[in-house]
């Protein structure tokens, strides 16, 4: 089940990422007749029992080396870096340009606040918040594709910790089934410790 699962989300990352006009583009991974061809699958020297793996973050370690390994894989990891580029650049130069109105409007209200004509005041005053909202009108439309931006760079994310995930987890259930310990050693403990206390009850006197 996790390996059918592993297609859906490369070809979901696929599609959002699109939208990024990265400079590479992702080839969706497509189901053969044998699934254990799909993707990053195909990959199966990563040692997990390694020193390498001696991290807390095991899943962004194991996923590096995925990344590494795999071309496809290594691909989206670009895609994914310029798109959130792209998003930090954008929002970054929209936030300046607001943030120097919004500025201009507190110093000019602080200005006409000082004029002791209260008629003339009120007249600036006025004149500086029609000002004002002509500007939150004409900037309204950035502001819901700011909120549009940071909703897809929340999905985007999201998508891409499930994806670690999954793929991860086929790498550490290979290392689970591959490098559990014999039970062996564990059997014949207990056949000592049983031989031990035989020979501490023999030894010990009726009391």
């Amino acid at each position: 089940m996790i390996k059918f699962k592993i297609v859906i989300l490369s070809m979901s990352c696929y599609t959002l990422l699109l939208s990024c006009n990265g400079p590479a583009q992702v080839t969706p991974v497509k189901l053969t007749g044998n699934v254990e061809t799909i993707g990053v699958l195909q990959v199966s020297k990563l040692d997990i029992s390694s020193k390498s793996y001696r991290t807390d973050d095991l899943v962004q370690a194991i996923y590096s080396d995925l990344v590494a390994e795999e071309k496809n894989l290594k691909i989206l990891e670009e895609n994914i870096e310029v798109c959130q580029s792209k998003s930090n650049d954008v929002g970054q130069d929209f936030l300046k340009y607001d943030n120097k109105s919004e500025r201009y409007y507190k110093s000019a209200s602080h200005y006409a606040s000082r004029i002791s004509d209260s008629l003339a005041r009120k007249q600036i005053l006025k004149l500086i918040a029609q000002s004002e909202h002509r500007f939150q009108n004409s900037t309204n439309e950035f502001q819901n594709l700011l909120k549009q931006i940071s909703s897809n760079n929340t999905k985007l994310e999201e998508k891409h910790n499930i994806l670690k995930i999954v793929l991860t987890l086929t790498e550490m259930e290979k290392f689970q089934k591959n490098s559990q310990s014999s039970k062996e050693p564990f059997h014949n403990l207990i056949k000592e410790q049983k031989n031990i206390i035989d020979q501490i009850e023999k030894a010990t006197p009726k009391y």
